[in-house]
């Protein structure tokens, strides 16, 4: 009897199971299964606004760096057209410096070559002046070595004749002297004797005058030539 308790109670143990309420058994199932996708609708709503950002910025950076570009290439195409009028100017400035270098160029050779004839002709005249003035110096220089040569010649008649009157005077004294104790007729012969030596001093005064005078009318006359010419 008891053997069969326990087999039944055994049979029975074996054939139990856990039951639980269909309620339990839905609720959270449902709500697991909520939460995951409403976190897959979130992370791809924030890689999809990723996404439009990503795309926009990139948008914006291609348009940026375009417009750049384009503001770049426009930049250089105005720098590289006003290098070209620049040097397009320049070379039309040059040009005309140059017109006007070579312009002033040839006046100026002729201005030079005006005043070179001009200044040629002064010279010639300045040289031949010059000559004469040298010729006038060398011939007043010759004059006045002719009259320091006539005037010492002078001083030497000049000294002859002081010499013949201080002979004279001696003799005057010795006549005196002698007149004194000689006679008449010695007095006489004596005094004949100093009036032919007066006459001899007289007459070579005369002559050394002549002389002197007539070297000092030569040199005034070539004197008077000279400044003439």
């Amino acid at each position: 009897m008891t053997e069969k308790k326990s087999t039944k109670s055994q049979s029975n143990d074996s054939n139990i199971t856990p039951v639980r309420s269909e309620a339990m058994l839905n609720k959270p199932r449902g709500n697991i299964g909520g939460g995951s996708r409403l976190l897959l609708f979130f992370l791809g709503f924030i890689n999809l606004i990723g996404l439009f950002v990503l795309g926009l910025w990139f948008f914006n950076t291609s348009y940026y760096q375009q417009e750049t570009g384009q503001g770049f290439v426009e930049r250089i195409s105005f720098l590289e057209e006003s290098v070209a009028k620049n040097s397009q100017v320049n070379k039309e400035s040059l040009d005309s410096v140059e017109l006007e270098y070579k312009f002033l160029e040839k006046e100026i050779r002729k201005l030079w070559d005006v005043s070179n004839k001009k200044n040629r002709k002064n010279i010639e005249e300045n040289a031949f002046q010059i000559n004469e003035i040298s010729s006038s110096i060398d011939d007043f220089t010759q004059v006045t070595n002719t009259l320091s040569a006539k005037q010492r010649a002078a001083d030497l008649e000049l000294a002859k004749i002081d010499k013949a009157y201080v002979d004279l005077k001696q003799k005057f004294k010795k006549i005196n002297a002698l007149a004194s104790k000689s006679t008449l007729e010695e007095r006489i012969k004596i005094q004949e004797e100093a009036m032919l030596s007066l006459d001899s001093y007289r007459k070579q005064i005369n002559k050394s005058l002549l002389l002197l005078q007539e070297r000092i009318d030569a040199l005034e006359i070539k004197n008077f030539d000279s400044s003439e010419d």
